[in-house]
């Protein structure tokens, strides 16, 4: 996420880029800033910053938590073929080496977060990787899934597109007949 400083309004060139600049710096000081709008050099913006943790009760800035490093051991896409209760088998392909053959796995939904559990059914993809999480100076072996979440089409927004094909599909024949 980009920060705004006092640097960034000072050198504005119009009130539009100083909105946006306030949108993306978010609270940060106790200054206010004008700025000139270059088109019309009577009106003036001016933003009032309210101090970062200005509230009596809130929390001590401690900076920003440390980024997670994750080094890939291993990753699989893989394609749910079939659903038994608490369990589920899919076809996992080698994501780390192309070359592997397909595995099939036996796999406890358990091993989803909860909203993701409810995703799983024959046909969906998702992701499995095993890495080493080296965050805050500790190294932890993880395994992740992740489900592949796409758009849901509604049969009108199909019939559409299909309507649009066929069309499509008329006028490059018709091109072509020429």
């Amino acid at each position: 996420m980009t920060t705004a400083t006092m640097e960034d309004f000072a050198t504005a060139t119009s009130v539009d880029q100083v909105r946006r600049d306030v949108r993306i710096a978010g609270p940060r000081t106790a200054e206010s800033v004008e700025v000139d709008n270059e088109k019309n050099d009577s009106t003036k913006l001016s933003v009032h910053i309210p101090q970062k943790n200005f509230h009596p009760h809130s929390p001590p800035d401690f900076g920003p938590s440390p980024a997670r490093r994750l080094r890939i051991l291993q990753q699989w896409e893989g394609i749910v073929t079939e659903v038994e209760g608490e369990i589920f088998w899919a076809d996992l392909h080698d994501l780390t080496d192309t070359s592997n053959p397909l595995e099939v796995a036996e796999i406890p939904l358990v091993e989803f977060s909860e909203a993701d559990r409810v995703l799983i059914a024959p046909g969906r993809v998702f992701y499995w990787c095993i890495a080493y999480d080296d965050t805050g100076g500790q190294r932890r072996r993880v395994s992740e899934f992740n489900v592949r979440r796409t758009p849901t089409w509604s049969k009108k927004a199909i019939n559409s597109m299909k309507a649009r094909a066929t069309e499509m599909g008329k006028r490059i024949r018709a091109n072509g007949a020429e």
